[in-house]
């Protein structure tokens, strides 16, 4: 793009009464089909204005079990908004996950959550395909006439999250259920399950660590074991 884009862009965001927010976290860990441990560090940004927040980020995957790594990619936008006195939030999303270079992930899907001061509550709806790319079809011999893609349609999302200090206290302790998270969409029946500690060390720098665990199914989240994993990340937030 020109460069005079990126000038008219700092210009509007300087003189904007906007919040930026960035984050970087590592996700490291263990799970039945990782073949030992596994780290994926990500990087995300986000600009809230008023009361429409638009975010972004990468992710990526080691050890690379493929030819290349190639990094999964999210947008998406939300809106806060009152119903009352109750605090309500929607949004949507894109997610693309390039797993191999045979094969893509698409998803998009929507939500809408309550905000209260001690509980979140999340719900949505979210499409997954499944696509073999020009290469994929290639070397498996596929042609346009074949189906090409795998369409997971109506997958529920849903997020229960409680915390010990109001939501936005300097430092909290909270526990969720969820089959979802920046760049990993689960099917309803695999939930995860998660403790997360943040404490803010000054004024818009916080750091965190979440331990997660993921099951295979609902019916006994003990036997149904799927992977553990450790998140440490860092929050900066600028006005």
């Amino acid at each position: 793009m020109r460069p005079s884009f990126f000038l008219i862009f700092l210009m509007i965001a300087l003189t904007s009464p906007a919040q930026y927010t960035f984050e970087g976290y590592l996700d490291a860990g263990h799970n039945n089909v990782s073949s030992g441990m596994y780290g994926k560090p990500a990087l995300v940004s986000a600009y809230q204005y008023k009361f429409i927040t638009a975010r972004t980020g990468l992710e990526w995957t080691f050890p690379v079990r493929n030819d290349r790594a190639y990094p999964s990619w999210i947008i998406s936008t939300k809106a806060d908004f009152h119903i009352r006195k109750a605090k309500f939030e929607g949004g949507a999303f894109y997610l693309h996950v390039p797993f191999s270079p045979r094969m893509r992930e698409h998803q998009w899907g929507f939500w809408l959550g309550f905000n209260s001061k001690h509980f979140t509550i999340q719900a949505g709806n979210n499409t997954r395909i499944m696509k073999f790319t020009a290469r994929g079809q290639k070397e498996l011999g596929l042609n346009e006439d074949d189906d090409l893609k795998i369409t997971e349609p109506r997958n529920l999302m849903y997020r229960l999250t409680a915390y010990v200090k109001p939501r936005d206290h300097y430092w909290n302790v909270s526990i969720y259920l969820t089959d979802f998270d920046d760049f990993l969409i689960q099917q309803e029946t695999n939930p995860m399950v998660g403790c997360r500690y943040i404490r803010e060390l000054k004024k818009g720098v916080s750091l965190y660590g979440d331990l997660r665990y993921q099951s295979a199914g609902w019916l006994n989240l003990a036997v149904n074991y799927f992977g553990i994993n450790f998140r440490s990340g860092v929050l900066w937030k600028i006005k």
